[in-house]
């Protein structure tokens, strides 16, 4: 209910749980990463940093609740029963799509 959530998302929030990267905040139903955590992006292509920066750009002022609403406004959503696995097809009709040269 609270989702979208990506397949990956639960292995990895566990494991930087675990090393102390991030606070569960329960009652704001999210996480916070700890001051301490950094992360390295020497693993990241130039293409993928500025896909980042976009998603950082576009999405980055919102809080939380407020990104899982407009991911409730897509069709996507809509269209899927709770609890159930979202398509990948239904990419191609998000609302919000980073540049065409950012997805190459």
């Amino acid at each position: 209910p609270y989702g979208p959530v990506s397949d990956s998302a639960k292995p990895t929030v566990d494991d930087m749980l675990v090393r102390g990267n991030l606070t569960k905040e329960p009652l704001l139903k999210t996480f916070r990463a700890n001051k301490k955590t950094r992360i390295s992006s020497r693993y990241l292509s130039k293409a993928d940093k500025k896909l980042l920066e976009w998603v950082l750009d576009t999405y980055g002022g919102l809080e939380a609740g407020e990104i899982s609403d407009l991911s409730h406004e897509e069709i996507a959503y809509k269209n899927t029963d709770p609890n159930e696995k979202i398509s990948y097809g239904y990419a191609a009709l998000l609302k919000h799509l980073p540049p065409a040269d950012l997805l190459d």
